[in-house]
């Protein structure tokens, strides 16, 4: 009975040995209906239910191919367009550009192949890299880090995060995207469970970066570039919400000297980076504190951009330091929301990429094209989206929605001045602008796509009678 019971456990152990090898390295564990790669001639890349990539196996004779990956910044959210019909040529987001500046600068030298994935993290990325084998890619960009915490649920172990299996099994698990209110522990958990999260980033990193390298391309690593002037923190991890409600009485000299007493506010440093801009003070510690802070990370912290840094350094690749690029600039007006850029921030991730490639000896004093191939439709469509997604997170800081409701209306607004008679932009404006008045009568047709952005969306709509 014993040895039956010895065997019993070994083979239990060398079982899950197995499945954990397998998950690690060969599952596709996806729906269909968030990515899909077919292997029929030409290949189709496809995300969603937005118009798929199709690419050829190899690349033509004397063409350098780049392969360019990440999460939805790559992929060319929010105004890449929905539909069947492929995409041969990249025209959405910072890929378009680059792509563009690269056909400029040397017709039919170049193949730009968009394989961003909205909502994807180093683990989508790793796991399409290693069904690329074949394709004769020459140089691969990353563009990671936004989406590591988006996929963790509300609670693991972190002793067990590091193996494929429990990360899988924790999909099943609820994700943290409500706010708690003004005060609330973070969504990640301790700083066990960040570090669980870091460290499988890195590990991740470190191995898109060794495959790459294995088929003899040359690798760029992309800091994240977030939006830290126009969008404040979920929650904060500490602090009072007494305090937090006063702070509108409270002069400057007090709020600084508020945040000094208490560092790890969230709340308290958005405050302070807002007053230091407003005065002309250097706001970045501050509003960088903000986002690194925010109970609910949904921009990368400071903390993924080291690790991005540090895998590059480490692995021999190019740094492609987008984060600081973009904080070079005026904030205004670079992102259609979190991480997003809009065609002004396109421009500078394009030209951080194109230095990346020079630095990387793939093109020489290649500039970025002064304006985007992206329709005009493309443009409505994607920033009607924005409009939509800043409702949604107005639900989140349900607290304090001011700041995002005027968000919402000012991206709709951009909406009705390319498209007077978008209903649904009509709608956001009524609904950011009536927030805190009586329920908003709407369209039926128009409640029925806006009710599913967030639960709260249902206490600010005046919901037909059944």
């Amino acid at each position: 009975m014993g040895s039956m019971l010895v065997l019993f456990v070994v083979f239990g152990v060398v079982g899950l040995f197995g499945i954990e090898i397998f998950v690690d390295r060969y599952a596709w564990l996806v729906d269909p209906s968030w990515y899909r790669l077919t292997q029929e001639e030409p290949l189709q890349f496809g995300c969603h239910q937005f118009r798929p990539v199709e690419f050829e196996q190899e690349p033509a004779q004397g063409v350098t191919r780049i392969l360019m990956m990440g999460g939805s910044t790559t992929f060319g959210f929010p105004t890449r367009p929905v539909g069947e019909a492929p995409i041969s040529r990249p025209a959405h987001g910072y890929v378009g550009l680059v792509d563009t500046a690269l056909e400029n600068s040397n017709p039919g030298g170049f193949e730009v192949i968009n394989l961003g994935i909205n909502g994807g993290s180093t683990v989508d990325t790793l796991r399409l890299l290693r069904r690329g084998e074949g394709w004769g890619a020459d140089v691969l960009v990353v563009y990671d880090g936004n989406n590591e915490f988006l996929q963790v649920p509300e609670s693991f172990s972190p002793r067990l995060w590091r193996f494929a299996l429990v990360r899988q099994l924790g999909i099943l698990i609820p994700r943290p995207m409500a706010s708690p209110g003004w005060v609330g522990a973070p969504a990640v958990g301790s700083d066990k469970h960040l570090d669980a999260v870091l460290s499988v980033f890195r590990h991740n990193l470190e191995s898109i970066v060794d495959l790459a390298h294995g088929q003899e391309m040359k690798v760029l690593l992309a800091t994240q570039a977030v939006n830290l002037t126009e969008v404040d923190p979920n929650w904060s991890t500490g602090g009072s919400s007494d305090t937090l409600t006063e702070l509108d009485t409270l002069s400057d000299a007090e709020v600084e000297s508020l945040w000094e007493q208490q560092p790890d506010v969230a709340d308290l440093a958005w405050e302070v980076g807002q007053r230091r801009l407003a005065s002309g003070a250097d706001a970045l510690e501050a509003l960088q504190a903000a986002v690194d802070l925010d109970g609910l990370q949904l921009r990368a912290s400071s903390d993924v951009n080291r690790v991005i840094r540090e895998v590059a350094a480490q692995k021999g690749a190019t740094l492609v330091d987008a984060a600081t690029a973009i904080r070079s600039v005026p904030q205004k007006g670079l992102f259609f929301d979190w991480v997003h850029p809009t065609a002004k921030g396109s421009r500078i991730l394009a030209a951080s990429v194109l230095d990346g490639l020079e630095q990387a000896g793939v093109v020489s004093n290649t500039p970025v094209p002064a304006s985007s191939n992206v329709p005009e439709e493309d443009v409505v469509a994607g920033t009607l989206r924005a409009a939509r997604s800043w409702l949604q997170w107005a639900c989140v800081r349900g607290h304090d929605p001011t700041w995002r409701l005027q968000k919402a209306e000012e991206r709709a607004r951009q909406v009705l001045a390319l498209s007077p008679q978008e209903a649904e932009a009509h709608a956001v404006v009524d609904l950011a602008t009536g927030w805190h008045g009586s329920p908003v009568e709407l369209e039926p047709s128009i409640i029925k796509r806006f009710l599913p952005l967030h639960p709260c969306i249902a206490e600010h709509v005046a919901l037909p009678q059944l």
